[in-house]
């Protein structure tokens, strides 16, 4: 796997690492489709107990990498697709500036 590492002891705890430290662990496309590929994968198994999720280097993960938006652009437009326009299931703020405090 390009951005994950996987470690599976024999107790069944699978431990899945995000692994783009330099990027803060930004989840770009490859890294959506490989932790779909290891979900599945737990799921199937009959000795895989537990997934733990954890990030390397001093973040879990940053969200999006969005210098990554046009690598596969497939993935972007199958989450919206699923999730509804962004512009259209997202509320308008409603924030008002903060009293004097």
């Amino acid at each position: 796997m390009e951005t994950l590492l996987v470690d599976r002891a024999p107790n069944g705890v699978v431990t899945l690492t995000l692994n783009r430290p330099e990027k803060k662990n930004a989840m770009n496309a490859a890294m959506f489709n490989e932790l779909l590929a290891v979900f599945r994968e737990v799921d199937a198994s009959t000795s895989d107990r537990v997934l733990v999720i954890t990030g390397a280097g001093d973040a879990f993960c940053s969200g999006a990498d969005l210098g990554d938006r046009g690598a596969d652009t497939r993935w972007r437009t199958s989450r919206w697709r699923s999730t509804g326009s962004p512009s259209r299931s997202s509320p308008r703020s409603t924030a008002s500036p903060s009293a004097p405090g």
